[in-house]
């Protein structure tokens, strides 16, 4: 069920290369360092530089030294912005620190998701806390920005009425999906993380299969999220109590089940552009047109969906287990396969 997973203790002598370099801790300490800084600022970055250098020390068994770092990190962050920047570097870095412990160990479907859960949980509570601390809300911070947006732009009274119109649009999809924004922050640092645990990983010569998109085969059960988006939708068209937030939190699950689709879906385009020798070159250009456009933004999704049911790559899929899982499989099976 892994997609690798640790055959030997990595803290134990037989379980490090001998070949490998053996580099002082300190540059690792000092990756988690600038991890910590950046982190409240460009989230991404900050989970690479943090994700290396915990990762490598915990494999060393060291991980209760990557504290030092965050705690001079928190300590510099605090004096140049305040108490609300010092709240996000350590929930964030206490957060990585435990899903690096969770990671180094394996991957699966189960623990990315509950990674991406916990980010986004993450990342809310960090502006929940800007927001606590200014005395306001999310919701009202948003508003005031929006609003603030605007008036800026529409202050000139030369913009054109087409444009304040595709203006207003944007603003109001902004409104109703701020919180998916939290899922894809977390999305994406899941994809940090994940890469510089395999990375910390391959540094140490421990067993981990090369993943292949083309091969990942999601769980039948993500269908709920959608089920749940359909569900709520439905019921806020009547004239239930709450319905306006029964409709946000409809749309946002519906627009996040669209979002793991869009996964499957990629997984079955780079299946075949496999078969048909594309480059990687090629590939990338596909998957950079398909991201632009909002049509084509929504078609991944919709094959995601239907190879649910067609199952357009004849993976096997037994007993309820995706292939996907099964493929990246683990332990003593050939690295080449």
């Amino acid at each position: 069920m892994l997609l690798f997973q640790v055959t030997e203790d990595p803290t134990a002598g037989g379980g490090l290369d001998g070949n490998v370099v053996q580099r002082s801790i300190v540059i690792y300490l000092l990756s988690c360092f600038l991890g910590a800084l950046l982190i409240w600022i460009v989230p991404f970055v900050g989970t690479l530089f943090f994700a290396y250098g915990a990762s490598v020390l915990w494999l060393r068994g060291k991980g209760v030294s990557v504290l030092l770092p965050v705690v001079v990190a928190a300590g510099v962050v605090f004096l140049v912005s305040g108490e609300a920047a010092l709240i996000t570097v350590v929930i964030e870095c206490a957060v990585l620190l435990l899903l690096v412990s969770m990671l180094t160990k394996g991957f699966n479907q189960g623990r990315c998701f509950l990674s991406v859960a916990a980010l986004s949980v993450t990342f809310f509570l960090r502006d929940f806390a800007y927001a606590w601390l200014s005395g306001t809300t999310i919701w009202g911070s948003l508003a005031a920005e929006t609003n603030a947006m605007v008036k800026a732009i529409t202050a000139s009274g030369t913009v054109p009425a087409e444009t304040i119109t595709v203006l207003k649009e944007a603003v109001d999809t902004i409104v109703m999906f701020w919180p998916s924004f939290y899922v894809v922050e977390g999305a994406l640092c899941m994809v940090a993380l994940g890469l510089m645990v395999l990375v910390a990983r391959r540094r140490h010569s421990l067993e981990a299969h090369t993943f292949e998109l083309g091969r990942l085969d999601l769980s039948v059960h993500v269908g709920w999220v959608l089920l749940a988006g359909l569900v709520c939708v439905a019921v806020s068209f009547t004239n239930i109590a709450f319905a306006q937030e029964i409709k946000l939190a409809g749309y946002n699950l519906l627009f996040c089940a669209a979002l793991i689709y869009m996964v499957q879906g990629f997984a079955v385009t780079a299946y075949y552009m496999g078969r048909a020798g594309w480059s990687p070159l090629l590939r990338g250009l596909v998957y950079l047109v398909l991201l632009q456009m909002e049509l084509m933004f929504l078609a991944p999704s919709f094959v995601g969906l239907a190879d649910y049911w067609c199952n357009f790559r004849k993976l096997p899929r037994e007993d309820g287990e995706q292939d996907g899982e099964k493929e990246q499989g683990t332990g003593s099976k050939d690295p080449e396969q």
